[in-house]
């Protein structure tokens, strides 16, 4: 599978790699995420990959915090 056109939410992006593992359960499955350097395309990957980690490290404080700040 290869991902040209990263979405800008990290749940799409995993949704998208875990439909992709369950219609081909016989076969072992290579996800490429390819992006263009020094394009937007490297700020959405890394804002991604941010954001996923925010998540697994969030502190439910903080994450409130953050939500009230983006709305």
């Amino acid at each position: 599978m290869v991902i040209l056109d990263p979405p800008w939410v990290s749940d799409e992006e995993t949704q998208l790699k875990a439909r992709i593992h369950r219609v081909s359960r016989v076969h072992q499955v290579t996800v490429y995420r390819l992006a263009s350097v020094g394009t937007v395309d490297t700020w959405i990957a890394a804002m991604s990959d941010e954001q996923r980690q925010a998540l697994v490290n969030a502190d439910p404080k903080k994450l409130s915090e953050l939500l009230k700040e983006a709305t």
